[in-house]
């Protein structure tokens, strides 16, 4: 009785893995010695044995079908834990056609959205530099030495296009503006405002004279002097002004810094306001040069 107690607590303090472990050795002892009863010599030494009316062929199945069947009778680990599926490992081209799968979308789809961004880019520039032209500031080249000594032949100057928008042409203001007269350097000019509407411009000892009156030029050379000039077209002078101009309403009487080498108001009359185009405010080449008008 008391082996018996012993076994009992023997068994109560193994694991319930370790009495699974237990059973399955247990088992796999008894298949293997059942197996060594049954055949004394071993399955290595013992002679095979050919069945006579058989052919080879025949010979060889039996002898499979036996090592199959012995095969069968032991315990494996894939009995005790299963039969484990291995993914087999992948192949080079395998690892080649992913690895393009995965770079060649995403090379498009960054180029596509480079592509994108770059065209919304140029587009938003192109529009705001034509919204710049058409209602700000341009840029403008002087194409000729009328404006010398302030402008120069060469020389790039930005235009106000609101400036007169917010207020009056003044007196001394640079300003672009198109013609309808034929010139070498195209439809746009640029001279200085002399004369506003309703004054009577004229020249006297080589000065000029706003409303009997002389004006002051800072911005010419020391003595400069001006040729008189007859009574240009569009000019609204009175009986007892035979030369020199009156400047009709809504135009200003314009003039080039050189004055003897200008074309300007003395030859195609005064400008209308409304086709004044914006006033020339500063000089932005040559930088060495740069400076406000």
């Amino acid at each position: 009785m008391e082996g018996e107690i012993n076994s009992e607590e023997t068994n109560e303090s193994f694991t319930d893995t370790e009495k699974w472990a237990q059973e399955v050795l247990e088992r796999a002892r008894n298949r293997s010695e059942k197996i060594l009863d049954t055949k004394s010599p071993s399955l290595e030494d013992a002679p095979k044995p050919i069945m006579k009316g058989l052919d080879e062929a025949e010979n060889n199945q039996i002898e499979s079908k036996e090592e199959d069947s012995f095969r069968g009778s032991i315990v494996t680990l894939e009995d005790i834990e299963g039969e484990q599926i291995i993914d087999p490992l992948p192949t080079e081209s395998t690892l080649k056609n992913s690895k393009n799968d995965d770079f060649f979308p995403s090379v498009v789809k960054r180029t596509r959205k480079s592509i994108v961004e770059w065209t919304v880019v140029l587009v938003g520039a192109i529009g705001l530099a034509l919204i710049i032209k058409a209602f700000l500031f341009q840029a403008y080249y002087i194409p000729s030495p009328s404006m010398n000594p302030t402008l120069l032949e060469g020389d790039r100057i930005l235009v106000n296009k609101l400036s007169y928008n917010l207020h009056s042409v003044n007196r001394g203001d640079l300003v672009v503006f198109s013609t309808q007269e034929e010139s070498k350097s195209g439809d746009d000019l640029i001279k200085r405002v002399i004369g506003l509407p309703g004054e009577f411009v004229t020249v006297e000892d080589g000065k000029m004279e706003i409303d009997r009156g002389f004006l002051l030029e800072p911005y010419l050379p020391l003595q400069t002097e001006i040729n008189p000039f007859a009574t240009p077209v569009n000019c609204v002078n009175r009986p007892e002004e035979t030369s020199g101009c009156r400047i009709p309403s809504g135009h200003v009487f314009v003039m080039g810094d050189n004055r003897n080498n200008s074309r300007d108001s003395r030859f195609f009359g005064p400008v209308p306001i409304e086709d004044i185009e914006g006033r020339a405010f500063i000089r932005i080449w040559p930088l060495a040069d740069f400076k406000r008008l």
